[in-house]
C-alpha cells in the first residue's frame, strides 16, 4: 500500500512539474518553446515511457532483459519489504493460539461467563474478574471509550499465551460484539493474510513486481544504459521509439541554446554599432 502511494505521488508530482513548464512557456515570449519542449519530454520520457515499461514487463517479464545485478538487488528490497508487511513468523504463531482456543475452550467462550471490565474503573474485589483461563492461554477482556480523536475504543481482549516463546496478543472490536465473534474474526483476517503474502510472494518469485520508481532510475538513462534490453517485438519498438524521442529533443535543445546564443550575439553586436554611428554622428556636428 505506502508503495502504491509513493509512486502515485512520484507521477502527481513530475505531472505538476510538466503542467507548470507548460503555462510558463505559453506566458512566455523568450523561450517560450524551450519551456514547452522541457514540459513535454519530462511528460514523455518521465512518465509516459517508464508507465509503458512497467506494463510490458509484469505481462511478460522474458519481454526485457534486465541485468542480473539489478533483478537480484530489487528482487531482495521486495521480499524485505514483504516480510516487514507480512511477518509470517507472527501470522501464523497467532493463527496456532486463535484455532487452539476455538477449537478446546469454547465452552469457556459463552458470553454468560465473559466480564468485560471498564478499563478506567478502579479495582474492586466485589467485581467479577475479567479473565478466562484456558489449558495454553489466559484471556483477559476490557472496554475502553474514547476520551481523544484518536484513541481506540471499543471491546479488546488480551491473549496471553503461557508458552513464553509466544508473544502477546491484542484483538479489538466494536462494543456489543461477543467475544467468540473477535476470535472468529481475527482468525479470518489472519488467514486471508497468509493469502495475500502467498499472492505477493508469487509476483516477487516470477519477476512482476516492477513499478514507477523501480523502473525510472533504469529508463531515464535509456541512451546510455545496457540494463534493459529488449527481446521481443513490442518491447524492441517501444525502447527504439523512446530513444528516438530522447535524441530529437536532446538535438532540439542543442541547436535552441546555440540559436539562443546566436541571436544574443547578433543583438550585443548591433547596439553596439548602433552606438558607434551616433557617437560619429556627434563628431561631426563638432
Amino acid at each position: 500500500m505506502l508503495n502504491t502511494i509513493i509512486n502515485i505521488i512520484l507521477v502527481l508530482i513530475l505531472l505538476y512539474t510538466s503542467y507548470l513548464l507548460w503555462k510558463i512557456g505559453k506566458k512566455r515570449k523568450v523561450n517560450g518553446l524551450l519551456f514547452k519542449m522541457i514540459s513535454l519530454f519530462i511528460l514523455i520520457h518521465v512518465v509516459i515511457f517508464p508507465i509503458i515499461y512497467i506494463l510490458i514487463i509484469n505481462n511478460d517479464p522474458t519481454s526485457i532483459e534486465i541485468d542480473n545485478k539489478i533483478l537480484s538487488l530489487e528482487k531482495e528490497a521486495k521480499l524485505k519489504g514483504l516480510e516487514s508487511e507480512y511477518n509470517i513468523k507472527d501470522i501464523e504463531y497467532q493463527e496456532f493460539i486463535i484455532e487452539d482456543i476455538l477449537k478446546s475452550e469454547t465452552e469457556l467462550l459463552i458470553e454468560s461467563n465473559i466480564y468485560w471490565s471498564d478499563n478506567n474503573e478502579t479495582f474492586d474485589e466485589d467485581e467479577p474478574d475479567n479473565f478466562i483461563i484456558t489449558k495454553n492461554s489466559t484471556l483477559y477482556f476490557y472496554e475502553k471509550y474514547r476520551e481523544a480523536p484518536k484513541d481506540p475504543y471499543g471491546r479488546f481482549i488480551v491473549i496471553n499465551p503461557k508458552n513464553e516463546d509466544y508473544k502477546k496478543i491484542e484483538l479489538k472490536s466494536g462494543f456489543n460484539v461477543k467475544a467468540i465473534d473477535i476470535l472468529r474474526k481475527k482468525l479470518e483476517e489472519l488467514k486471508l493474510l497468509k493469502k495475500q503474502r502467498f499472492t505477493q510472494l508469487n509476483i516477487i518469485n516470477s519477476n512482476k513486481f516492477w513499478s514507477y520508481k523501480e523502473v525510472l532510475p533504469y529508463t531515464i538513462n535509456i541512451l546510455f544504459t545496457d540494463s534493459f534490453k529488449p527481446n521481443n517485438r513490442t518491447s524492441q519498438i517501444v525502447h527504439f521509439l523512446h530513444n528516438i524521442i530522447v535524441l530529437v529533443f536532446l538535438l532540439s535543445l542543442i541547436v535552441s541554446l546555440l540559436q539562443s546564443y546566436i541571436t544574443k550575439d547578433v543583438k550585443i553586436t548591433s547596439v553596439e554599432e548602433r552606438l558607434d554611428r551616433i557617437e560619429k554622428l556627434l563628431n561631426k556636428e563638432k
